[in-house]
């Protein structure tokens, strides 16, 4: 069975979704022991067009979150892959793990993680790790807007072409940088009447010593309520690196559909 499981992900090219299914078996064991502090799902996305083009697009996200009245927890793992008449056109991982420990008067302070890689992009990895403090403008079971800013530390590997003497490409190599950055952050979460879910975020990383070097990462989502169990999940993600990796774009653009099941919570 293992083997099998084994050679369907080598089949595919999709390791990196293979990890997403051990995190939905992890989820699966939490929710056996848990209360109602904690919440996780698990969502798988197809797209696919037989036209002039023959696209086929899959993504998977994973989500783990516990919330108390002293902490916050919140783990989440995206992954995408896609190709374009046979040609890899997608094929990225991003992971967020996040703990926030709750002072009075809705202040906070966290420790956050990011972790990116992208193919396209020639991202080999992108690892980011801060410190800082948050507030809450508004802090309701139904409603929840947050401000934050403190440092983080970005270390990353970044693709680059090697020509050879002619010009043509001859293979790639790793050109390793490392960074501190400033992070500031918004985000926005409410649930609606029908139990329809709205949220919306805003990060931007600026160089310490270099502010032509900064991130810009934004989303905007909203999950409608099918049944009891499953959600439909439209979500619009941007992300801009006014330094990308050389031969990549600059900002990256994408709509994505979902069905999302709750694993646990509501």
């Amino acid at each position: 069975m293992i083997q099998d499981m084994a050679f369907i992900c080598r089949g595919i090219e999709m390791r990196y979704i293979c990890f997403l299914l051990i995190f939905v078996v992890v989820g699966q064991a939490v929710a056996e022991s848990a209360t109602n502090s904690w919440s996780s799902s698990v969502g798988f996305g197809l797209n696919l067009s037989r036209a002039t083009a023959d696209t086929t697009q899959l993504n998977g996200d994973f989500s783990l979150s516990h919330k108390t009245e002293d902490h916050e927890f919140l783990h989440t793992l995206i992954a995408v892959y896609g190709e374009t008449d046979e040609n890899v056109s997608e094929n990225n991982v991003n992971a967020l793990l996040q703990w926030n420990q709750i002072l009075a008067s809705d202040n906070y302070l966290y420790g956050n993680s990011t972790f990116r890689y992208d193919d396209i992009a020639n991202i080999d990895y992108r690892l980011l790790a801060g410190v800082g403090a948050g507030y809450y403008l508004v802090h309701k079971d139904d409603m929840v807007v947050a401000v934050e800013t403190g440092p983080s530390y970005l270390v990353e590997r970044l693709r680059v072409i090697n020509d050879s003497v002619d010009g043509v490409a001859a293979g790639y190599q790793g050109e390793e940088e490392d960074e501190f950055m400033w992070r500031f952050s918004q985000r926005y979460k409410q649930t609606a009447g029908n139990a329809s879910k709205l949220w919306e975020s805003i990060e931007y990383l600026v160089g310490v010593g270099d502010t032509d070097r900064y991130f810009l990462n934004a989303q905007v989502g909203v999950d409608v309520p099918i049944n009891s169990h499953f959600d439909l999940r439209l979500s619009i993600i941007d992300k801009y690196d006014s330094q990308p990796a050389p031969d990549a774009e600059a900002n990256d653009l994408s709509m994505r559909v979902a069905l999302i099941y709750r694993l646990l919570g509501k």
